[in-house]
């Protein structure tokens, strides 16, 4: 019996030691239980703070922007009675004061909700070209005051209608162009709008200036709430530091993001992206009103001379742009503009006033409409410039002025190749009024088959073929004789975009009728000349 007394007494051991690391490990489990419990409890206790908290400030901002809203009315309307300068100096800091307090409350109510994940997104169609000139448009007269040039330019590639949050997206591009318009005193604030759709459909916004700009060890908690630059900034510029923290996790509620690239003293420049999710149809009648016609732009600011080309691309329209008066009329001279737009601040502009019709380009309230119509001038744009302004403007007055097209002296019978509705309407109708009979086609293989039934003077090739690579096929194949016909494409890029794909000539797009002409005529001799 003595001798089993050690494995009795090694086998009471491995059992207590067995039992020790069960309860050991039990007891550890508990403690993770409790520790996920806990843990799970206080996050539930912090969703309810950050609600609670977000209901609060809700109701708060509520209660203080009644009366706030009042001090501002009431301080509006005092403003408007007779006041000498020193009551108009007193009740002016009252109104700056109370809006400040409003914008500053907005944005702390803004952060939190951002904060709490309380911002809902609701994606709709969205015209994009308003949503950038009303973006600018709130920060005109500041821009103008500076002297600033102040601009939106729209790429004419984007859709018209892509489903977006309109109100989530205006207010990203308010508070860059505000930010832009109030670090920057001289030079430009230009907000650029771009589009990609090769793999995945995405709206990209640029804000770019020429203000103080931000250093390198700046940029770290360029983003942070509550955070600015460098302190001089907040002392001479004002504001929150609140308007890009929510700008970032707004972008980044919707999908995107938002960066910055600076450099201290020569700008800054900020770059929206953003998922798109569905295009609705185009509006092909409101993007092709001005198609065929020719505008020359006279402006000393090169934002905006890009900002109304873009515009004026985006309604079917071709741009002709200058720097002063004197190259704006060597352009017309050139070029025979249907209309002129003309910066009211350029010296000599009634110098350009003729036969065609000139509009002023000028800031709200900086020219007086009836003094310029007994200049002679047709009317006056606002800056900046909006497409839906330009068409509602330019529509009438071109109406008046019919376009100066070349007509064909025999019928001409072309056919059009584009796959975008809006590209066939500009060319039709500019073909059209130059007496040419139009087929249209949206891709190559549709041009071949075409081509095999009907025996066409030319081929137009838009900026949108699906399958561009088969024009070799065209021009080879389907006609292997000489009497194939010659093909002329469009394109806003570089030549070489058509130097290997079988095309005899290349223009512009958008089409200018006296260009068109005078390349069609190289290719058909016999159809244009002068007429009797």
């Amino acid at each position: 019996m003595w001798s089993l007394l050690p494995w009795m007494l090694l086998l009471l051991t491995l059992g207590v030691g067995g039992w020790w690391v069960r309860a050991r490990d039990r007891r550890a489990r508990e403690r993770q239980d409790e520790s996920e419990r806990d843990l799970r409890e206080a996050m539930q206790a912090a969703d309810q703070l950050a609600r609670e908290k977000s209901e609060l400030l809700a109701t708060v901002s509520h209660e203080i922007r009644n009366p706030l809203n009042g001090v501002i009315g009431m301080s509006e309307l005092l403003l408007e009675t007779p006041l000498d300068d020193e009551q108009q100096h007193y009740a002016g800091a009252v109104r700056k004061s109370a809006r400040m307090l409003l914008d500053l409350l907005n944005d702390v109510l803004d952060y939190s909700r951002a904060e709490a994940g309380a911002v809902e997104f609701e994606a709709e169609p969205t015209d994009v070209r308003d949503l950038a000139a009303t973006s600018v448009a709130v920060f005109a007269e500041p821009a103008r005051r500076k002297r600033l040039d102040l601009a939106a330019v729209v790429d004419p590639s984007v859709p018209d209608r892509p489903h977006l949050d309109p109100l989530r997206v205006r207010q990203i591009l308010v508070n860059l162009v505000g930010n832009a318009v109030k670090f920057t005193d001289s030079g430009e604030v230009v907000l650029e709008i771009g589009w990609s759709g090769a793999t995945a459909q995405r709206l990209t916004a640029r804000v770019r200036d020429t203000g103080i700009g931000i250093a390198p060890d700046q940029m770290m908690r360029l983003f942070q709430p509550y955070q600015q630059a460098r302190a001089s900034v907040a002392r001479v510029h004002g504001g929150t530091g609140l308007g890009l923290a929510i700008a970032r996790r707004l972008s980044e509620g919707m999908g995107g993001t938002l960066t910055a690239h600076s450099q201290a003293g020569q700008g800054t420049e900020f770059v929206l992206e953003l998922p798109i999710h569905g295009v609705d149809r185009t509006d092909v009648a409101a993007r092709t009103a001005l198609a065929g016609r020719t505008v020359l732009v006279v402006d000393g600011g090169a934002a905006t001379r890009a900002s109304v080309r873009c515009a004026l691309e985006s309604l079917g329209a071709h741009a002709e742009l200058a720097a002063d008066v004197e190259e704006g009329r060597t352009v017309a001279r050139r070029t025979r503009p249907d209309a002129i737009l003309v910066d009211a601040d350029l010296p000599d502009a009634a110098a350009l006033v003729g036969e065609r019709p000139v509009l002023l380009l000028a800031g709200l309230g900086a020219v007086d409409t009836q003094q310029a119509r007994a200049k002679g001038f047709a009317g006056v744009i606002g800056k900046p410039v909006a497409p839906d302004e330009l068409r509602r403007v330019l529509t009438p007055r071109l109406a008046e002025a019919p376009a100066v097209l070349e007509r064909a002296l025999r019928p001409v019978v072309v056919l059009v190749v584009d796959g975008n509705p809006v590209n066939q309407v500009v060319l039709v109708t500019t073909l059209r009024a130059m007496g040419c009979t139009v087929d249209v086609t949206e891709t190559m293989d549709e041009a071949e088959v075409a081509m095999r039934q009907r025996a066409y003077d030319l081929v137009l090739a838009g900026t949108r073929v699906p399958g561009g690579d088969t024009t070799l096929r065209v021009s080879g194949d389907t006609h292997p004789d000489a009497a194939r016909p010659p093909i002329i494409a469009f394109t806003r890029g570089e030549r070489s975009e058509w130097t290997e794909v079988g095309v005899d000539a290349r223009v512009q797009w958008p089409p200018r009728p006296g260009e068109l002409a005078t390349t069609m005529r190289e290719w058909v001799p016999d159809a244009f000349g002068t007429e009797g």
